[in-house]
């Protein structure tokens, strides 16, 4: 009911951790209501009632709920104004128009927050999963960039094949001369030969259609398993059936099209004499435009997964202020500073672990922001987000943070309870002048002197700007305990540290992770992004290099007397395979030409979600355009050795 968490110290769960908890019989338990659970630091909750699982797609995931007022009485200090930590969800009457409530709540609300520059911001639910990336308050992307690149890549891989079609169509066109020619005779209209061709279209297209839900619904279980994910197709929908009529007709109307159009089009005259459009020069230049626009294509692609891998590489080799290869992090259940001291005595006797601090969150995964940091001189209008961090003694020392001026926070000092430490971010953005130590700031609740300034180091991903970071020594809600260890001795320290977590938390399970993988694990978008483009730019070069071997094949063909009386005349076998090659390279060329500048601006434009990014450089694009080369050379380099190495007699004595 809307009553089930109207108090303090109550709790409703999901049907998942009910049937967890109270097993599969868990409707008939007549004790589940009432009952008694512990969470956190010893606080008992009173389960009041058990709510549907969130859906599967939902970005809200969560195995139980508990009134928002039992957080804010633990961290008061979250009901400061100037405290960005929350989400908030408001269900609108239907009568009711976002845009005057947000000015509304502005109106209302705006006042009490000490930066002029922040205020309050809605936007739709449907809308928080894809468009999660914010700029001065407006939407600038999210995991839609993502999607778009991968709806343009399947653009790109279906003109390709549709380009291919029309290629080997009207590559055949000398060869289906007759068979216009005899269907006019017998009175086939122009109409009718095209509703031919397009029917024609249709059967493949549909063909391939029902062949690409076969190969999709098999691979599948693969996909989900890169991308993490349950999806599967819904066959079930009428939208989805829809959807696929009109990817049908499209591609029907844009492969069918143009053959329709020229093979209809012959001339009975033209085709008694043996002479079709089909061999006109006009057909053949616009199939050599086809092959320029495919490999145009292919190129882009291959730009593309070329410039992702070296972004990644980048992200992974970047230095980030701090280290990450050794340092283990874990949360301790049921925390108290006691326990807390009691951890880090038994694992400063262990000797493969070099340092031990706890914070109250992960330092490259900042979320707890603030603009209530005040210093001497601080302009009355000036906005600035400090991420606050709370810290214990070794901070900088285990993580490998550098001291750029002062110390670390010591227990040697009395007084650094009240002290602060400042990233040098922080330091330009308040704008402190020398001397910086010893100058006094104030945040939730805490005033006292800097006593040291960290250089920088990130707070959260690639994707964005060092950030100013304001940490404070306090012991009440440190609880992400993080340990440095000595490299090779991480087994023998993992097992002294669960033996330890289990004297202070015994029945919690001791749950570790390393800094390393955390951070691998913001860039996974990025990582199957890598993989699937990689297999987006094979996919558009093996059908660009069918459509090139199908002409080839053409072209060779067409050329085979030419051949012929090169041969006889002197040529050699690498002279004819060079003459028939030297017109595909061009081809290759000119796409390179093409694109080249298509694809510095789709990867400049991707390239500016991050803060720190590789460079563009050229030799990325005449990789691509060589590899691109080297393949076109692959394919067509069969059917030039084939007609060059044809016997000249032979083809004379049939022409």
């Amino acid at each position: 009911s809307s009553t089930a968490l109207a108090g303090p110290k109550r709790l409703v769960l999901t049907e998942a951790m009910a049937e967890r908890l109270y097993g599969p019989d868990w409707q008939h338990d007549p004790d589940l209501l009432g009952s008694v659970l512990r969470i956190g630091q010893e606080d008992d909750y009173l389960v009041q009632g058990v709510c549907a699982n969130p859906p599967a797609q939902s970005s809200l995931d969560f195995a139980f709920l508990m009134p928002v007022e039992d957080l804010l009485e633990r961290w008061p200090y979250q009901r400061n104004w100037n405290n960005f930590n929350f989400t908030m969800f408001l269900r609108l009457n239907p009568a009711a128009k976002a845009a005057q409530t947000e000015q509304t709540l502005n109106d209302r609300y705006q006042a009490q927050i000490d930066n002029p520059g922040a205020y309050f911001k809605m936007q739709p639910m449907e809308d928080m999963h894809l468009y999660g990336t914010f700029e001065n308050g407006q939407v600038v992307g999210g995991r839609i960039t993502y999607v778009r690149i991968f709806a343009l890549s399947a653009l790109f891989l279906l003109l390709i094949a549709c380009i291919n079609y029309m290629n080997l169509a009207t590559a055949r066109a000398s060869q289906r001369a007759r068979e216009v020619g005899i269907r006019k005779v017998v009175g086939a209209t122009r109409l009718s030969l095209r509703q031919q061709f397009f029917g024609e279209a249709l059967v493949m297209t549909l063909g391939a259609l029902l062949l690409a839900l076969v190969v999709t619904d098999s691979l599948l279980p693969a996909f989900n398993q890169l991308t993490d994910k349950a999806l599967r197709l819904p066959f079930h929908l009428p939208t989805f059936w829809a959807g696929l009529g009109s990817v049908l007709l499209l591609t029907t109307f844009l492969s069918g099209l143009y053959p329709a159009v020229m093979l209809s089009s012959f001339q009975v005259i033209d085709i008694l004499k043996g002479s079709s459009q089909g061999s006109s020069r006009g057909s053949l230049w616009l199939r050599r435009g086809l092959v320029v626009f495919q490999f145009g294509l292919s190129i882009v692609l291959i730009c593309g997964t070329l410039l992702v891998y070296q972004q990644m590489r980048y992200i992974q080799d970047k230095e980030l202020g701090l280290e990450r290869e050794q340092v283990v992090q874990f949360e301790i259940p049921q925390y108290t500073p006691a326990r807390y001291q009691q951890l880090r005595q038994q694992l400063a006797q262990v000797a493969g672990i070099k340092g031990i601090t706890a914070t109250d969150q992960s330092p490259i995964e900042m979320t707890n922001s603030t603009s209530n940091v005040h210093w001497s001189g601080r302009p009355e209008d000036l906005t600035i987000i400090f991420h606050g961090l709370k810290v214990q003694y070794g901070f900088t020392q285990t993580l490998g943070i550098e001291i750029a001026k002062g110390r670390d926070f010591s227990p040697a000092y009395g007084t650094d309870s009240m002290a602060f430490l400042v990233n040098e971010t922080a330091v330009r953005a308040m704008a402190l002048k020398e001397p910086i130590l010893g100058q006094e700031l104030s945040m939730w609740g805490h005033k006292g002197p800097i006593v040291g300034v960290m250089k920088d180091f990130h707070t959260a991903s690639l994707h964005e700007p060092i950030e100013p970071v304001v940490a404070i020594m306090e012991s009440d809600n440190s609880r992400l305990v993080h340990m440095r260890l000595e490299a090779g001795q991480a087994r023998e320290a993992l097992a002294a540290a669960q033996a330890a977590f289990e004297t202070i938390a015994p029945g919690f399970p001791f749950r570790y992770e390393f800094l390393n993988d955390q951070f691998a694990r913001m860039y996974e978008s990025e990582r199957v992004m890598r993989t699937l483009a990689g297999w987006a730019a094979g996919v558009g070069i093996f059908i660009a290099c069918l459509g090139l071997l199908g002409l080839a094949t053409f072209m060779a063909e067409r050329r085979r007397r030419e051949m012929s009386i090169r041969k006889v005349l002197g040529a050699s076998v690498p002279q004819l395979m060079l003459l028939l090659t030297r017109e595909f390279s061009l081809l290759v060329l000119v796409a390179f030409g093409l694109a080249a500048p298509v694809a510095y601006l789709l990867l400049d434009d991707w390239l500016s979600g991050f803060a720190y990014r590789v460079g563009l450089s050229p030799w990325l694009f005449v990789g691509a355009g060589l590899l691109t080369l080297l393949i076109a050379w692959a394919t067509v380099a069969g059917q030039a050795l084939r007609a060059a190495s044809a016997d000249p007699a032979d083809t004379l004595r049939t022409e």
